[in-house]
Protein backbone atom coordinates (compact mmCIF):
# COMPACT_ATOMS: atom_id res chain seq x y z
CA UNK A 1 0.00 0.00 0.00
CA UNK A 2 1.58 3.28 -0.98
CA UNK A 3 1.40 6.32 0.79
CA UNK A 4 0.11 9.64 -0.41
CA UNK A 5 -0.46 13.31 0.92
CA UNK A 6 -4.40 14.19 1.03
CA UNK A 7 -5.23 17.45 1.40
CA UNK A 8 -8.88 18.00 3.50
CA UNK A 9 -10.92 21.12 3.14
CA UNK A 10 -13.14 22.42 6.62
CA UNK A 11 -14.31 24.42 8.05
CA UNK A 12 -14.28 27.35 5.74
CA UNK A 13 -10.79 27.91 4.52
CA UNK A 14 -9.25 25.57 6.50
CA UNK A 15 -7.11 22.72 5.30
CA UNK A 16 -5.25 19.08 6.89
CA UNK A 17 -3.07 17.71 4.70
CA UNK A 18 -1.46 14.79 6.22
CA UNK A 19 0.16 11.09 4.20
CA UNK A 20 -2.99 9.00 3.78
CA UNK A 21 -2.97 5.24 3.03
CA UNK A 22 -5.52 3.68 0.99
CA UNK A 23 -5.21 1.02 -1.62
CA UNK A 24 -7.26 2.78 -4.41
CA UNK A 25 -6.35 6.24 -3.86
CA UNK A 26 -5.77 7.00 -7.79
CA UNK A 27 -10.01 6.61 -7.79
CA UNK A 28 -10.83 9.51 -5.79
CA UNK A 29 -10.86 12.71 -7.47
CA UNK A 30 -10.98 15.83 -6.79
CA UNK A 31 -14.29 17.32 -5.21
CA UNK A 32 -15.41 13.61 -4.15
CA UNK A 33 -16.64 13.56 -0.60
CA UNK A 34 -15.70 11.07 2.37
CA UNK A 35 -16.07 10.26 5.94
CA UNK A 36 -12.64 10.78 7.45
CA UNK A 37 -11.76 9.24 11.38
CA UNK A 38 -8.97 12.01 12.67
CA UNK A 39 -7.06 9.83 16.09
CA UNK A 40 -4.57 11.05 18.21
CA UNK A 41 -1.84 8.56 17.94
CA UNK A 42 -0.65 5.89 20.22
CA UNK A 43 2.73 4.23 20.92
CA UNK A 44 2.24 0.81 20.02
CA UNK A 45 5.45 -0.23 21.79
CA UNK A 46 4.07 1.17 25.10
CA UNK A 47 0.64 -0.71 24.39
CA UNK A 48 2.93 -4.56 23.68
CA UNK A 49 4.97 -3.80 27.02
CA UNK A 50 1.24 -3.04 28.97
CA UNK A 51 0.41 -6.25 27.53
CA UNK A 52 3.78 -8.20 27.98
CA UNK A 53 3.27 -7.42 31.88
CA UNK A 54 -0.39 -8.65 32.48
CA UNK A 55 0.93 -11.57 30.40
CA UNK A 56 3.26 -11.55 33.12
CA UNK A 57 1.14 -10.90 36.17
CA UNK A 58 -1.57 -13.00 35.25
CA UNK A 59 1.36 -16.06 35.52
CA UNK A 60 2.50 -14.78 38.44
CA UNK A 61 -0.83 -14.83 40.46
CA UNK A 62 -1.07 -15.87 44.16
CA UNK A 63 -3.09 -19.42 43.37
CA UNK A 64 -5.75 -18.11 45.60
CA UNK A 65 -6.47 -15.23 43.18
CA UNK A 66 -5.62 -16.98 39.66
CA UNK A 67 -8.89 -19.49 40.09
CA UNK A 68 -11.03 -16.62 39.62
CA UNK A 69 -9.16 -14.80 36.79
CA UNK A 70 -8.55 -17.96 34.40
CA UNK A 71 -7.34 -15.85 31.26
CA UNK A 72 -5.44 -12.34 30.95
CA UNK A 73 -8.74 -11.00 29.18
CA UNK A 74 -10.98 -11.93 32.25
CA UNK A 75 -7.82 -10.36 34.84
CA UNK A 76 -8.39 -7.19 32.14
CA UNK A 77 -12.01 -6.77 32.76
CA UNK A 78 -11.55 -6.88 36.50
CA UNK A 79 -8.87 -4.58 36.30
CA UNK A 80 -11.04 -1.84 34.23
CA UNK A 81 -14.24 -2.53 36.71
CA UNK A 82 -11.62 -1.91 39.79
CA UNK A 83 -10.05 1.25 38.39
CA UNK A 84 -13.31 2.38 37.44
CA UNK A 85 -12.56 2.51 33.53
CA UNK A 86 -16.57 1.47 33.23
CA UNK A 87 -19.77 2.73 31.75
CA UNK A 88 -22.87 2.09 34.09
CA UNK A 89 -25.91 0.94 32.59
CA UNK A 90 -29.23 -0.32 34.00
CA UNK A 91 -30.83 -3.70 33.89
CA UNK A 92 -34.95 -2.92 33.01
CA UNK A 93 -35.93 -5.76 34.58
CA UNK A 94 -34.66 -5.59 37.86
CA UNK A 95 -33.37 -1.84 37.87
CA UNK A 96 -29.78 -2.49 39.23
CA UNK A 97 -27.09 -0.38 37.65
CA UNK A 98 -23.70 -2.83 36.41
CA UNK A 99 -20.66 -2.17 35.46
CA UNK A 100 -19.46 -2.26 31.64
CA UNK A 101 -15.40 -2.17 31.46
CA UNK A 102 -14.77 0.19 28.67
CA UNK A 103 -12.34 -0.20 25.87
CA UNK A 104 -8.76 0.49 25.30
CA UNK A 105 -8.33 0.30 21.85
CA UNK A 106 -6.42 2.43 20.16
CA UNK A 107 -9.45 4.48 18.76
CA UNK A 108 -11.21 4.50 22.39
CA UNK A 109 -8.62 6.35 23.80
CA UNK A 110 -5.10 8.38 23.25
CA UNK A 111 -1.50 8.13 24.59
CA UNK A 112 -2.33 10.10 27.66
CA UNK A 113 -5.23 8.53 28.89
CA UNK A 114 -3.89 4.91 28.25
CA UNK A 115 -0.69 5.89 29.96
CA UNK A 116 -3.16 7.08 33.17
CA UNK A 117 -5.36 3.86 32.56
CA UNK A 118 -1.58 1.71 32.82
CA UNK A 119 -0.90 3.59 36.30
CA UNK A 120 -3.85 2.73 37.81
CA UNK A 121 -3.96 -1.42 36.69
CA UNK A 122 -0.12 -1.71 37.27
CA UNK A 123 -1.62 0.22 41.15
CA UNK A 124 -4.23 -1.78 41.41
CA UNK A 125 -2.56 -5.14 41.04
CA UNK A 126 -0.03 -3.93 43.31
CA UNK A 127 -3.09 -3.64 45.51
CA UNK A 128 -5.38 -6.45 44.77
CA UNK A 129 -3.34 -9.46 43.75
CA UNK A 130 -0.01 -8.90 44.82
CA UNK A 131 -0.22 -7.21 48.09
CA UNK A 132 1.49 -9.77 50.28
CA UNK A 133 4.78 -10.09 47.36
CA UNK A 134 7.14 -7.30 47.73
CA UNK A 135 9.38 -8.50 45.75
CA UNK A 136 6.78 -8.47 42.56
CA UNK A 137 5.36 -5.47 43.48
CA UNK A 138 8.97 -3.93 42.52
CA UNK A 139 8.63 -5.82 39.25
CA UNK A 140 5.15 -4.39 38.31
CA UNK A 141 6.61 -0.59 39.85
CA UNK A 142 9.46 -0.76 37.09
CA UNK A 143 7.61 -2.46 34.69
CA UNK A 144 6.36 0.23 32.36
Amino acid sequence: MDKKTITIKYAGNRTFTAPYAIDNLDKISIGDEFDVKLLKSRNIAYHRKFFAVLQMAHENLPEQIAEFLPTVEVMLQDIKIGVGHVDTHVNIATGEAYAVPRSISFPAIDQREFEGFVNMAIAYMIKHYFSGDEQFQAVLALSI
